[in-house]
């Protein structure tokens, strides 16, 4: 992922990202279970979403969150710190998602159902 060291690139790079696996996503859904379309798709998400963290982390704490365990752990403090659970379940989802890509244990279905979880996590972030 591209270095980011100001909240609007990091912003730029999260609605980017969204904006591509937007554009794909419709097409996974209709893929055919053996294709190769959805999982990249939905690998974007995942990359939508580390930017997204990172932009947020970037604005309200002045941070940059490079490692995935730390990703995660921002995520479980943010969901503390705000009472909103839906932060750290939306990232465990997305975490599930993103290992995925590499060991395709989910189904369509599976897949369908998280990554909108996934999209309003980044959007809430963003905004």
């Amino acid at each position: 992922m591209e270095e980011v060291h100001s909240a609007d690139k990091a912003v730029e790079i999260a609605l980017n990202a969204i904006r591509k696996a937007g554009w794909a996503f419709p097409s996974a859904t209709t893929a055919k279970l053996e294709g190769e379309i959805w999982f990249v798709t939905v690998e974007t998400l995942w990359g939508a979403l580390t930017a997204a963290i990172n932009a947020f982390a970037l604005k309200c704490k002045g941070i940059i969150v490079r490692e995935h365990k730390e990703l995660k752990t921002f995520m479980r403090e943010l969901s503390l710190e705000r009472r909103d659970s839906q932060l750290s379940t939306a990232f465990k989802d997305a975490e599930r998602l993103h290992a995925n890509f590499y060991h395709k244990f989910l189904a369509m279905g599976d897949v369908v159902a998280e990554a909108p979880k996934v999209e309003a996590i980044i959007r809430k972030l963003l905004m």
